[in-house]
């Protein structure tokens, strides 16, 4: 039943004979460079991802079975991740966070500002609340370090680009006329193209990374890279995706979440409704690197298990195509 699933929305694709552009991603290790279409991914997913193999009689419901297992034992992984974060994007903030339960014990370091009990407070509740990101976004200089700020999640949204950024009119068309497509092209210097004329974001691995990329050095439950919006047919994981926008979707946690939080995130997966969750970093990038302190856990390319070191990767915009209804 499964391959019949797979064979008649491909056959149907065929007959249509709809030609769409699409990323691919480039990713290097220290040994070899290869391409990505999915996703790359480090932590608590890829090892559900590998792990649950075992289960693999049960189809895609292994995912939630160990799910529930490594969400109890909990594991969480030294390192350093460095990105490149997209401008051009505006937060969206009609979003509210979902309702979520609340642990006796939560370790989270910032999610328990958006659970504080002045929400009893009627005044506070119709007041706006103020959106701050502490791993993608400068500060405010408007508001004051004493202000009681409410810490809630960004989310971003594909359509909502700076009025400033719009197709260059010197840019070629594309060969591919089909369907229409954007990128994000507002950098602040010329990008440095690749033999094939691509931007190259990525220094060479063995280098430190520009001024203008975010570094965190921490402990991480999840690092995860998202070029599709779907990382299996009931796994919406970056519903703001599209497929040739330019643009990976980097979601992390970090160290101190519960088990409680950790499942919450894992339940909300279904619906996309992790995005808004406090705990839950969803950041647009063009490109990131990660470097493991430790040779342990499994790293994931595309769900195929590769060995643990630095690897790096950054985007390559509309350089495949697909076929489409």
């Amino acid at each position: 039943m499964r391959h019949v699933t797979v064979v008649t929305p491909s056959v149907l694709n065929i007959l249509k004979g709809r030609v769409a552009p699409m990323d691919l991603v480039r990713v290097e290790t220290p040994k070899e460079c290869f391409y990505s279409f999915l996703s790359i991914g480090w932590g608590l997913m890829a090892d559900i991802d590998i792990e649950s193999e075992r289960l693999r009689a049960l189809g895609e419901a292994r995912f939630a079975v160990w799910g529930v297992i490594r969400a109890i034992g909990l594991r969480k992984y030294k390192g350093k991740l460095s990105y490149l974060p997209v401008s051009g994007y505006k937060p969206n903030c009609t979003n509210k966070v979902v309702a979520e339960p609340r642990p006796k014990r939560s370790k989270t370091i910032d999610c328990h500002l958006a659970w504080s009990e002045d929400s009893a407070d009627p005044k506070k509740e119709d007041q706006e609340p103020i959106f701050r990101s502490k791993s993608f976004g400068a500060q405010d200089p408007s508001l004051d370090d004493e202000t009681d700020v409410r810490l809630l999640k960004f989310s971003y949204s594909a359509e909502q680009f700076n009025d400033s950024f719009v197709p260059s009119a010197q840019s070629p068309p594309s060969p591919v006329e089909s369907i229409p497509h954007i990128h994000c092209n507002n950098t602040p210097e010329e990008p440095i193209l690749d033999e094939l004329g691509v931007a190259k974001y990525c220094p060479p691995l063995d280098e430190p990374v520009p001024d203008d990329w975010v570094v965190i050095d921490d402990e991480f439950v999840l690092v995860y890279a998202c070029h599709q919006t779907h990382l299996s047919t009931d796994v919406l994981f970056a519903p703001e995706a599209k497929m040739d926008d330019g643009i990976m979707w980097l979601i992390v946690i970090k160290a101190g979440v519960s088990r409680a939080q950790a499942m919450y995130f894992l339940a909300c997966l279904q619906t996309g409704d992790h995005v808004h969750i406090p705990y839950v970093d969803v950041i647009p990038i063009h490109a990131f690197r990660l470097e493991p302190f430790r040779d342990e856990g499994y790293l994931t390319v595309d769900g195929e298990v590769i060995p643990c070191c630095n690897i790096q990767a950054e985007v390559m915009p509309s350089v495949a195509r697909v076929m489409t209804r």
